[in-house]
């Protein structure tokens, strides 16, 4: 058995990896369906237990480790980290472009209100 601390960790190690080759940390974006309970109660039994969590999130590791092991040899080079950092990257603002409401600050797809003023200024 998995255990959720592992999960963690390894989910760290590829942020981290990545974000040290490129300089820069960047948070994944939590899962947005409704129906992300229902996904992680394996059993619907109305709970989610901690092997129910550890074994969604262990699958959806390997499924990443293999879409990252781009010559599928059973490991990962820094440049296979890399380039696979740039593929999540990319679908995701592509995904972000659809999204229906990117289009709300400012006119302009994909930017963010400015920052709220700072206390004292």
């Amino acid at each position: 058995m998995h255990h959720p601390l592992l999960v963690a960790a390894t989910l760290g190690l590829f942020t981290g990896l990545l974000s040290a080759e490129e300089g820069t940390t960047t948070p994944s974006p939590p899962p947005q369906r409704p129906d992300f309970f229902n996904t992680l109660d394996l059993n619907k039994d109305g709970k989610v237990t901690e092997t129910e969590f550890v074994e969604y999130h262990s699958g959806r590791i390997r499924e990443q480790f293999k879409r990252t092991d781009l010559d599928q040899d059973g490991s990962v080079t820094k440049e296979e980290l890399k380039q696979g950092r740039e593929q999540m990257r990319n679908a995701f603002k592509k995904r972000m472009e659809n999204h229906p409401g990117n289009n709300r600050h400012q006119g302009r797809p994909g930017s963010m209100p400015p920052p709220p003023p700072r206390v004292g200024e």
